[in-house]
């Protein structure tokens, strides 16, 4: 496994390669359900946050955060019109082998254990020909710096090797990631970037 956290198989016909790239929690599957809790070990005391009370949040010293709520992922979750896109990404992914053009689906998560995603999606689609990725990310850290960061060296890897990526779909719910992403088609400009914003299962076209 590279630095990418993901294997590509690459045959001597492939030229182009074209993206689909999901976030995953409220943009594939609902997280409102998942409380993050906070403990103060010189305390004892916790305290529960949102996701979104999480990402602004600042630790103090002695606390630790729990995330294992997010390790229970169930069906009726899933976020549909985003949901029946990334099944037809997946379908784009199995029928795209062995040719010059290569389609990849991607999940891009800022979660730091990529194991629930991956047995939800195994247990709901059986066979998921996609990559999974997890980017740790502290609270009150820019998502977007790494989610961008982590597409623009996998761009540059792919186009030191002779390869085009002729279009790239980005889905996510949050503004940073979004800004950060849409910045990468002024340094990849043979790239048409088509960036989505997931906003309580309503996706929006964002303009740049």
């Amino acid at each position: 496994m590279n630095k990418y956290q993901i294997k590509i198989k690459l045959t001597p016909e492939t030229k182009t390669f074209s993206m689909n790239i999901f976030d995953f929690d409220d943009t594939l599957v609902a997280a409102d359900h998942h409380p993050i809790y906070v403990t103060n070990e010189l305390t004892g005391l916790t305290r529960s946050l949102t996701k979104n009370e999480f990402l602004t949040y600042s630790k103090t010293p002695g606390e630790v955060c729990d995330f294992s709520s997010f390790d229970i992922i169930k069906s009726e979750h899933k976020i549909e019109p985003v949901w029946m896109l990334f099944l037809e990404s997946l379908d784009k992914s199995k029928n795209a082998t062995q040719t010059e053009h290569t389609h990849l689906t991607i999940v891009l998560s800022a979660r730091s254990k990529i194991e629930p995603i991956v047995s939800f999606l195994h247990e709901v689609e059986k066979v998921v020909p996609c990559h999974i990725v997890g980017i740790s990310i502290e609270a009150g850290e820019n998502n977007g710096i790494h989610k961008s960061g982590w597409i623009r060296d996998l761009m540059a890897e792919l186009e030191s090797n002779n390869l085009e990526v002729p279009e790239i779909n980005f889905y996510d719910d949050r503004d940073d990631n979004i800004i950060e992403v849409s910045v990468l088609h002024k340094e990849f400009p043979k790239t048409v970037f088509k960036i989505h914003k997931v906003d309580e299962g309503k996706i929006i076209p964002f303009s740049f």
